[in-house]
């Protein structure tokens, strides 16, 4: 019996170093697993930064990263830590060069790494520096909150239910403040940590959806601060403060009832598509039930026309319409690139080319494969809409998505796979050595 309870506290002591030396083990091959992601990639790792929506994306601070991201403070808005997600050109470390900023809203959408939505813009970015169609751009992404309608619009929208959202009733109009923090706090603290070219000709502004949205404000409101704005396909339906569709456009009114500067470039696209799986149905001011993709595009279509308008060049602006576009990160990360080229074309500021008189803004439907260089725009008009019919005339050729390069590997599943048999080896040695002695006690 003596020799059996020894027997079994041998087992039992053995037991506990065994499951502490797999628990050490574990936690190492998590670490090695980060830490071989940093060596082996510039590319987003797992879960290291929470953005203040409580969303999770893994971006890792880290020596000479050209994906950096940190928290700050937000003064101005609700939620008062925002997280910030910065990447920086290919030659951002082997050069002393100065660069443009793009800021972006929804930041943790621009690093996505969400298997089919992989969306990560800043390989665009990589790729048009490699084929020498840029020289170098900042892109900053801000985290996106829980409260992004409210930021996103400085107009509140008080008739939520009739278009089919997963809202509150009444959104919007934090929308001020919010570009209060870009401006006065956020493009600071930027222009501080990195080699910035902090002039208005050199800082751009975009978004997606509502984030276009507010881009499109921000470009209005700060023309001395921003010069560019992209605007992907913007929910230009959310300023109407009416019940009905083109009554009460908060937007489209603060455009046509100012005289716009001509310095500041815009471009934005649409897809025909857009919201296409949404059954709504929203009436406008004649009793016509539209559908949501007319509306989406008809509200984009409008936009640039009253920029024009408003004293903006034809010049200084871009349409893009892409044949079967719906409303998805996949969707704008395949116009991206056009938007840089039209953006960051040299000169930054285009002068006056042309009156509010003549043809509106070029539309074009068809997005290159990137080349080294942008062709040359066509002389067209905008497409009329019929709301009944949004199908595109014959012969139009569909946009060409950007292609997204499968990813390498950051490592850390190689080094899990050797811990896992090395787990498995030690486990095996002990058994054996378990049994050897008990074999000996037995004799």
């Amino acid at each position: 019996m003596i020799q059996k309870n020894r027997i079994l506290k041998r087992i039992s002591r053995v037991t506990t170093i065994l499951v502490l030396i797999s628990l050490v083990m574990f936690l190492l091959s998590a670490n090695l697993g980060l830490v071989s992601a940093a060596l082996f990639t510039d590319e987003i790792g797992k879960d290291d930064i929470r953005n203040s929506g409580g969303e999770w994306l893994g971006i890792k601070p880290q020596e000479k990263s050209r994906l950096e991201a940190f928290y700050m403070e937000a003064p101005q808005l609700r939620v008062r830590e925002r997280a910030v997600y910065v990447y920086l050109p290919p030659d951002y470390f082997t050069s002393e060069k100065t660069y443009p900023v793009l800021y972006l809203h929804d930041g943790s959408m621009v690093f996505n790494t969400n298997g089919d939505h992989d969306t990560r813009f800043n390989r665009v970015l990589d790729k048009m520096f490699e084929d020498g169609q840029t020289d170098g751009i900042i892109m900053v992404g801000v985290a996106s909150s829980y409260n992004r309608w409210d930021e996103y619009s400085p107009w509140v929208n008080e008739n939520m239910d009739i278009w089919g959202t997963d809202s509150a009733q009444v959104e919007g109009g934090e929308g001020d403040a919010y570009l209060e923090f870009f401006v006065n706090t956020l493009k600071p603290e930027i222009d501080s940590r990195y080699r910035t070219l902090p002039d208005r000709e050199n800082t751009a502004i975009g978004g997606f959806s509502m984030g276009g949205l507010i881009s499109l404000y921000a470009g209005l409101k700060y023309p001395d601060v921003y010069s560019k704005v992209m605007a992907q396909s913007t929910a230009v339906w959310f300023a109407e403060t009416d019940r009905v569709w083109g009554s009460n456009n908060q937007l489209l009114n603060l455009i046509d009832q100012n005289e716009l500067p001509q310095n500041v470039r815009y471009y934005l696209d649409i897809g025909t598509n857009e919201w296409a799986n949404k059954m709504v149905y929203v009436p406008d001011a004649q009793g016509n039930q539209l559908t949501y993709p007319f509306v989406w595009r008809d509200g984009t279509e409008k936009t640039i026309a009253a920029l024009q308008a408003s004293g903006v060049p034809a010049a200084n602006l871009k349409l893009v319409i892409e044949e079967g576009g719906q409303h998805e990160a996949i969707n704008w990360n395949g116009r991206f690139a056009e938007a840089i080229r039209f953006l960051f074309a040299a000169p930054a500021v285009i002068e006056q080319t042309a009156t509010p008189t003549e043809s509106p803004a070029t539309a074009t439907v068809v997005i290159p494969t990137e080349t080294a260089t942008m062709p040359a725009e066509p002389e067209a008009t905008l497409l009329p809409v019929d709301p009944t019919d949004v199908v595109e005339p014959e012969n139009t050729p569909t946009m060409e998505i950007v292609p997204i390069e499968e990813d390498s590997g950051d490592g850390s599943t190689i080094v899990i796979l050797v811990t896992g048999i090395l787990l498995i080896l030690f486990s095996g040695f002990i058994f054996f050595w378990l049994m050897r002695g008990y074999s000996r006690n037995r004799n």
